[in-house]
Order: C-alpha cells, then sequence, then structure tokens
C-alpha cells in the first residue's frame, strides 16, 4: 500500500515468518490467551523473549482468557491504538459517526 505499516498485533498465534526481522517495525503488540490450547506457553515465552531482544518497542499481553480476545486483551489493544491516535491524527477525521473508503 502507500502506507508502510509501523506496529503490529499479533494475538493467539506464534510469529509469523513473514515478521522474523522484527526491526522493520517500531511497535508490537504480543497477546495470549492463559488458557489458549493452540499457542503453548512455551511458545509464547519463546516469542516473547524474542520480541523483548528486537530493536522494537514491545507489549505482551498475557490475559486470563483462551484462543480470543478477553476485556484485559482490548484494554491493551485500545492502548496500544491511542499511542497512533496521539502521535498521528487521521489524516482524513471522520465526523459524526461517518464512514469513508479511502482509495
Amino acid at each position: 500500500g502507500d502506507f508502510p505499516a509501523n506496529g503490529v498485533i499479533l494475538l493467539g498465534g506464534d510469529i509469523p515468518p513473514e515478521f522474523e526481522k522484527l526491526d522493520k517495525m517500531q511497535r508490537i503488540l504480543l497477546a495470549r490467551g492463559k488458557r489458549d490450547k493452540f499457542y503453548s506457553s512455551i511458545r509464547w515465552k519463546k516469542d516473547v523473549v524474542h520480541v523483548e531482544n528486537s530493536n522494537v518497542e514491545s507489549h505482551v499481553c498475557e490475559f486470563n482468557g483462551g484462543h480470543y480476545g478477553h476485556a484485559d486483551y482490548y484494554k491493551a489493544v485500545g492502548e496500544f491504538l491511542n499511542y497512533y491516535e496521539e502521535k498521528n491524527p487521521p489524516l482524513y477525521p471522520l465526523q459524526g459517526g461517518e464512514s469513508k473508503f479511502i482509495n
């Protein structure tokens, strides 16, 4: 696209191969539910070390839940995204709940 990604949110799965070189990202949120049967705590711990050893601002969220999002996860995502809104106001601000698609 026209704008390169500078942050990524990963939930319920290990880091995909295309993100192995994390230095292309500025920020990462890595999240997992403590009862996730698909994303083991062993793999999670390896991914946390990988993220924390990168030159990327990293945020981790392990919440009480399973494979899908939970209130704690949604709070972490909101805080993660607020950073972007504060640093980079929307290019096309919307008013009164209108929707707009930009080609």
